[in-house]
């Protein structure tokens, strides 16, 4: 059996890269990888694949993951992002999996809700 996942955020100041479906543990039940937390100083190039020190700095913030089923939903949190950063983002193997930037009234979300929907 295939699936075919497609990443929709709700929020444009929400990125959500194709690595994220890329059998990456935050969707799939892998064993932990290493993710790390970069805190963004400059907006990154659309379809950006990696993070450089040009756009930002490795932070020591860990990624915390919850699954909850049967409701349906997985929650991924980075911790405290400072003042400093116009965003965060969360990259594995050297790929960007997720992006968050600032909204509008400057807030910055450090937790994101993902809901799987599918249909039968």
């Amino acid at each position: 059996m295939n699936y075919l996942l497609f990443f929709v955020a709700e929020n444009p100041t929400t990125v959500i890269s194709s690595n994220l479906a890329a059998n990456n543990s935050i969707v799939s039940y892998l064993p932990p990888r290493e993710w790390t937390v970069w805190g963004l100083t400059k907006k990154l190039p659309k379809m950006a694949k990696d993070v450089t020190s040009a756009y930002g700095v490795e932070l020591a913030n860990s990624v915390s993951v919850g699954v909850y089923t049967p409701s349906g939903y997985v929650d991924v949190s980075v911790g405290t992002i400072g003042n400093d950063y116009i965003g965060w983002c969360i990259t594995g193997a050297g790929k960007i999996l997720l992006t968050q930037y600032r909204d509008s009234d400057g807030t910055l979300p450090e937790t994101l809700y993902f809901v799987f929907k599918h249909k039968k």
